[in-house]
């Protein structure tokens, strides 16, 4: 999963063939595994990129995913990224779910202001 992330993140960086990517900030928060109360983490405010499924597809270098496949792409820091595929073919301001490779679930929106 590591080796997927940097190959992403260097595509991303130096790829000039994506071209509707859309620079976000969003508020993530992400379900908290063994908690018998399924709470969720804080929410974090965070820069992010939008792609869809075809621009994944050019990054991956494959034909896994469908044109209307949305992806967020969360910049934690240097050579840190989650990448979520959205539940919706939409990022708005109210919750969307999303869910890692690995299935674990997050809610992303749009917005500056988190709580």
């Amino acid at each position: 999963m590591f080796k997927v992330i940097l190959i992403l993140l260097s595509s991303l960086v130096f790829s000039s063939t994506v071209y509707a990517r859309e620079e976000v900030e969003v508020c993530a928060k992400y379900r908290k595994s063994g908690n018998w109360a399924s709470e969720w983490s804080k929410e974090y405010k965070v820069s992010a990129t939008m792609l869809n499924g075809s621009e994944m597809n050019k990054i991956m270098g494959g034909y896994d995913y469908s044109y209307s496949d949305k992806f967020v792409v969360i910049f934690w820091g240097k050579n840190q990224a989650t990448v979520l595929k959205l539940n919706d073919t939409y990022l708005g301001y109210s919750s969307t779910k999303a869910y890692e490779q690995n299935g674990d679930e997050w809610e992303v929106r749009k917005g500056s202001y988190c709580y």
